[in-house]
């Protein structure tokens, strides 16, 4: 039964570009590469999280299958199943799990983390977000007039 939910999540993701969150859309976070990312959970009405489960998940934007970002398990975080992408770069908010609060932070944010995620608890709600992950660039100097520019055919 998890795996149709999980089946029928991804399907909704890829056909419609939304998921069953919020009717307005995801929330939007941009942050600057190398910068950590709060990506926002609070379960409304305020649930007690200590001894329950959310997972964040982040979809791809074509086809494929979600990677798994974080799981808290009842009073413990599995690492187990987790995206390498992720290891080592990923928290939550201990002190405030028991407050409903199930936001987790991505630390040093790549390129690579821009993408859909979403939280879910107890395979019915969901929390969607789009992170989009803003390239450092250096100033360039103007460019060389005496070279020519590529012409595409």
């Amino acid at each position: 039964m998890k795996h149709l939910v999980d089946l029928l999540c991804l399907c909704l993701l890829c056909l419609t570009g939304k998921t069953l969150c919020d009717k307005n859309g995801p929330t939007v976070i941009t942050v600057k590469e190398g910068r950590d990312a709060i990506l926002p959970c609070r379960l409304w009405p305020k649930v007690d999280l200590t001894s329950e489960r959310f997972i964040w998940r982040k979809y791809p934007k074509e086809g494929g299958w979600h990677k798994t970002v974080f799981l808290y398990n009842g009073q413990r975080v599995e690492v187990e199943g987790q995206d390498e992408q992720f290891q080592g770069r990923v928290e939550y908010f201990p002190e405030e799990v028991k407050e409903g609060n199930a936001s987790i932070i991505i630390r040093k944010t790549t390129k690579a983390d821009s993408g859909k995620y979403v939280c879910i608890y107890l395979d019915y709600q969901m929390f969607c977000v789009d992170l989009v992950v803003a390239s450092l660039r250096r100033c360039h100097s103007a460019p060389d007039p005496k070279e020519r520019p590529l012409m595409m055919t």
